[in-house]
């Protein structure tokens, strides 16, 4: 005979109601972490831009300090490096500076033009990932002149700024509502923020 009242329910399994549980669970956290993690993508790309301007500031200023080994820098046509910000192509370059005449002076900012143009001589350049936009106060090239690698500024109507406003140049770099700076003091002194 079987007996019906003790019998044994073997529960194997989950219910209806705890899976369903389990599975908005899961689903909230995954989303919490594709959202975070196109956030920190974006911070990623800024970080990433803002060391590859700097590499190209530093690449400038060594260029620049090996006139400082010649006996006479003057006499080689060269006077520096620079780096021109194009934030309508979203680019930044590294040129040579040379003389105009070879009787000028690189130490002659009235005579000289450190403006950027195409006659310069490119080093090298790279534009920057999308999401990364640049913002430049009030200039378009930071030259570094030999022999001690002193940074100017060059603003978009060519003149030559021998000592910043605020007492650095600056520039910013943005993705979205992230942004880094890039300050440069007359020196030649580069430093991340």
């Amino acid at each position: 005979m079987k007996q019906f009242n003790n019998k044994t329910i073997n529960n194997k399994g989950f219910t209806l109601v705890e899976m369903l549980i389990v599975i908005s669970v899961v689903s909230v956290l995954s989303a919490g972490v594709i959202i975070f993690s196109g956030i920190n993508r974006a911070s990623i790309a800024l970080l990433q831009e803002q060391y590859k301007v700097i590499n190209e500031l530093n690449q400038a200023k060594a260029l620049t300090l090996q006139f400082f080994d010649r006996d006479v820098f003057d006499s080689s046509g060269d006077c520096g490096y620079g780096v021109h910000f194009d934030t309508a192509k979203n680019s930044v370059l590294i040129y040579k500076n040379e003389k105009v005449t070879p009787s000028e002076s690189c130490n002659s900012t009235s005579t000289h033009s450190f403006l950027y143009d195409a006659s310069n001589e490119i080093r090298s350049k790279f534009e920057l990932t999308s999401p990364v936009q640049m913002v430049l106060p009030d200039f378009t090239d930071i030259v570094f002149v030999a022999p001690n690698a002193k940074a100017y500024m060059v603003n978009s109507s060519g003149s030559l700024v021998l000592s910043p406003p605020s007492g650095y140049y600056q520039v910013i770099l943005t993705a979205g509502e992230n942004s880094r700076s890039i300050k440069i003091n007359n020196y030649g002194q580069i430093s991340e923020f």
